[in-house]
């Protein structure tokens, strides 16, 4: 019995600190209501004695919120944890907002062409917030709307000329 939990608890000590996976904590649960936290919070890379930095992901993934991740990750391994970038999201226009001074730096990132040049990645630092922005799929629908009511109108003022010259 004592062999068995020792192999139990080595076979998940090497798999949390070899595979990290985000874990999702309650926000509404009685330990965390008195943090009063928007929105999911994640865990990502928990190994024993690892120091963590804490970032808010705030819209355009699947799984926005705080995640606590090891220091020295990547703009693209937070993004591997959230589930992915929406299809909707404009991942040209991504921003970091870092708090280093009182007046935070906003970082502008073309995510996309990042990823296809061997420039290294941006490393995330503690209290970033990523913003990325929503392609605004509603204007280009509205505008189509406009343009073949348009369209339609005119081409009735010419039936309609056509069938009185007849």
């Amino acid at each position: 019995m004592i062999r068995w939990a020792r192999s139990f608890i080595a076979c998940c000590y090497f798999l949390s600190s070899t595979y990290a996976s985000a874990q999702v904590l309650d926000p509404f649960s009685e330990s965390n209501l008195k943090r009063s936290l928007p929105g999911q919070e994640f865990f990502v890379g928990v190994t024993l004695g690892q120091a963590l930095i804490t970032v808010n992901l705030v819209n355009g993934v699947k799984n926005p919120g705080v995640y606590h991740l090891p220091v020295n990750t990547s703009l693209a391994e937070l993004m591997a944890y959230s589930g992915g970038a929406l299809a909707t999201s404009d991942m040209d226009s991504l921003s970091i907002q870092r708090f280093k001074t009182e007046k935070p730096e906003v970082i502008h990132v073309d995510f996309e062409r990042l990823i296809q040049s061997s420039k290294a990645l941006p490393k995330l630092e503690d209290k970033d917030v990523i913003y990325i922005e929503q392609k605004n799929v509603d204007t280009t629908i509205k505008w189509l709307s406009i343009i073949s009511t348009i369209a339609s109108i005119g081409l009735s003022v010419a039936l309609i000329q056509n069938i009185r010259d007849n």
